[in-house]
């Protein structure tokens, strides 16, 4: 499938799903629409394993993801305001989605604040020679 056919497939489900979010890293048609005005995902290249893990880092770093700085709090509270799977960190809303009041979504944290930031503090980025990757550290 191409981004162009997963834009068509999300905005052909948008009112009869509960979720119109695509692919490993469950982008949403909107952000994925705004990947595509940004120059980050062409409308024809396909929605592959290589795409998506390339998309969902550009959204990382967009939201300051940065694998040489240790404010993780900061780095994983801005994270969790991608994907409402990830629970802020910090404050008095910690442990619960951003997005965990959103009008009819049931938005929830599918993992505990200590989870996210071992996984913020032991993962770094890497370049490997077919893409950008993720790797955990010890």
């Amino acid at each position: 499938m191409t981004v162009r056919e997963v834009l068509a497939w999300q905005d052909k489900i948008d009112r009869t799903s509960k979720s119109e979010a695509a692919g490993r890293f469950q982008i949403m048609e909107d952000t994925l629409r705004g990947l595509v005005r940004s120059g980050a995902a062409h409308p024809n290249e396909y929605f592959n394993s290589d795409t998506q893990l390339r998309l969902a880092i550009t959204l990382m770093k967009r939201r300051g993801w940065n694998p040489n700085s240790n404010n993780y709090v900061a780095m994983a509270n801005s994270l969790a305001q991608e994907w409402a799977a990830l629970p802020l960190v910090s404050g008095p809303n910690k442990g619960k989605s951003y997005y965990r009041n959103t009008k009819g979504a049931r938005n929830r944290a599918q993992i505990s604040p200590e989870t996210f930031l071992d996984v913020m503090t032991n993962c770094l980025l890497y370049t490997s020679d077919a893409a950008d990757d993720m790797q955990c550290v010890d």
